[in-house]
């Protein structure tokens, strides 16, 4: 009896085990964050683009802690050529950056950008900040904070703030692109130039109107021309505020160390043994998971365990019972059998 209700409560911890492992599996793969496409289109106009350059430096192995490539140049010095600007005061020129960050103190890093946005006048246009979940923490899992920003700055000061990017934490990679606009830009002023002065005329015409079907006519060509002047107006707004202010998205990371680039490429042996590091890693972080685990479920099984004693004692006190009433009944048929018979000899 003691062995089936010890091999009975060790299938239920291990049945609650798998399913717990299930769950935390399923949550971490639906949890996970998506890191935005590099180089990912985020501007839709209704004209195409005639000019457009993009430049671009990474390195998926990330940079040193101090800042400084593998090739002897500085991170600041490659963000501010990628980030360079030109003909401000001739050209319509929309700039837009992504950087990834690594963060060993997240808190301050977050501060950091609030200072740089006051320092160089941008303001947030999307933020977003993700932080521990209660189950990984209480698991003990290894869980990191990120956030994204998509900041606004003046394009005078665009360069400068991309290289400031570097004092708030390890720059693994960053990019940044132009767009010119300045033909199409052009080429809307004129038309809205061309609709503002066929605006005049209409009134005119609405003025020296002689009859109710000129004035329905005009007043039909006026709401066409009144529609088309307020869109335009507002095209050349849109393209305006992203020429004035330029884009930056930032990528902020929480780590624990700052990730090192490779020197030398690595071998096939070197590939095993970090293939082998990481699954010794795993096993025990699982190990520990399941110690966890078990230690907080066993208050929980107590009450279940009892109720499953309870049911196997009196299952089997029914049974004994059942038991003696049918040898009972058995040895009071015999010995009436064998009172009958010796009556008849």
């Amino acid at each position: 009896m003691k062995k089936r209700i010890i091999t009975a409560a060790l299938a239920m911890l291990l049945l609650i085990s798998l399913l717990a492992g299930c769950g935390k599996s399923m949550d971490a793969a639906i949890s996970a964050p998506r890191e935005p496409a590099k180089g990912e289109a985020y501007y839709n106009y209704d004209m195409p683009m005639e000019e457009s350059a993009e430049m671009d430096f990474s390195y998926d192995d990330g940079y040193f802690a101090d800042n400084t490539t593998s090739a002897g140049g500085s991170v600041a010095d490659l963000i501010q050529s990628a980030s360079k600007t030109y003909n401000l005061d001739t050209e319509k020129i929309i700039y837009t950056a992504y950087a990834d960050i690594e963060s060993l103190e997240f808190d301050d890093t977050i501060q950091a950008v609030y200072d740089m946005m006051d320092r160089f006048g941008a303001y947030i246009e999307n933020s977003s900040v993700s932080g521990t979940d209660y189950a990984s923490k209480y698991y003990g899992g290894k869980t990191y904070r990120r956030a994204d920003f998509t900041i606004r700055v003046p394009v005078q000061h665009y360069s400068e703030m991309s290289v400031s990017l570097t004092e708030i934490g390890n720059v693994l990679n960053y990019s940044s692109e132009s767009q010119n606009i300045t033909a199409q830009f052009t080429d809307t002023q004129s038309r809205l130039k061309a609709y503002r002065t066929e605006y005049d005329r209409l009134l005119e015409m609405m003025e020296n109107a002689k009859t109710v079907e000129e004035m329905i006519q005009v007043e039909a060509r006026l709401s066409e021309v009144e529609y088309n002047i307020e869109h335009l107006e507002g095209t050349l707004r849109v393209w305006q505020d992203k020429v004035d202010y330029s884009t930056i998205h930032i990528n902020i990371r929480e780590v624990h160390e700052y990730s090192e680039p490779v020197v030398e490429p690595v071998t096939f042996w070197d590939r095993l043994g970090n293939a082998l590091k990481d699954s010794v890693e795993w096993i025990g972080d699982a190990a520990q998971d399941v110690a966890v685990f078990i230690v907080a479920a066993v208050p929980i099984l107590i009450i279940p365990t009892v109720v499953l004693v309870i049911i196997i004692v009196v299952i089997r006190r029914k049974r004994a019972n059942k038991k003696a009433a049918e040898a009972e009944k058995a040895a009071k048929l015999r010995a009436e059998w064998a009172e009958k018979n010796g009556e008849n000899k």
